[in-house]
């Protein structure tokens, strides 16, 4: 039987607009990235 890797979730979230919720995302994801890791937004 094959294993298969579980993805992982991450949700940011804040209060209210303008605390950098869009930015933390893009460079959490630009950091997967170099690491070559798969990443997708939406």
């Amino acid at each position: 039987m094959e294993k298969k890797n579980k993805g992982k979730l991450k949700i940011f979230f804040g209060y209210s607009a303008g605390v950098g919720k869009t930015y933390a995302m893009l460079e959490a994801a630009q950091l997967l990235k170099k690491q070559q890791v798969d990443v997708v937004v939406g």
